[in-house]
């Protein structure tokens, strides 16, 4: 499994504010985006919280979305991490743009649990 580094996200971040991602460095709050980013990852001893990918990938844009972490773009950052984690893992995930911005507005809002997510993602997402 390959996760996001925080620089990757902070990279990422530019993308989506055009905030150069030097600056978001001093401006953001580090520390819920390194959060968000971690808790795909999240376990105990042998214990993975999330051994499903699909769920990884949920958690990781829900995270994004409802931690807030840049001043402004968090469900364009949480869209486009979502995008990246499952290219990197091997899913293209082709999503209509209206649909993707009705998914991430109810996320960001809390109203997509991220199980739900996590079965929206499955559906949508193809092996390359």
């Amino acid at each position: 499994m390959i996760y996001l580094s925080l620089a990757q996200a902070f990279v990422l971040g530019e993308l989506v504010t055009g905030i150069k991602a030097h600056d978001l460095v001093n401006v953001s709050r580090s520390e819920l985006l390194d959060s968000a980013l971690n808790a795909p990852q999240a376990g105990f001893e042998e214990d993975d919280f999330y051994p499903d990918f699909f769920m990884k990938a949920a958690v990781l844009c829900s995270r994004l979305a409802l931690n807030h972490p840049l001043p402004d773009g968090n469900k364009r950052l949480a869209w486009i991490c979502l995008v990246k984690f499952c290219d990197l893992n091997g899913f293209e995930l082709s999503v209509p743009t209206v649909e993707a911005v009705d998914a991430i507005l109810l996320v960001a809002s809390g109203q997509f649990p991220e199980p739900e997510l996590a079965d929206w993602i499955r559906e949508r997402a193809t092996r390359r």
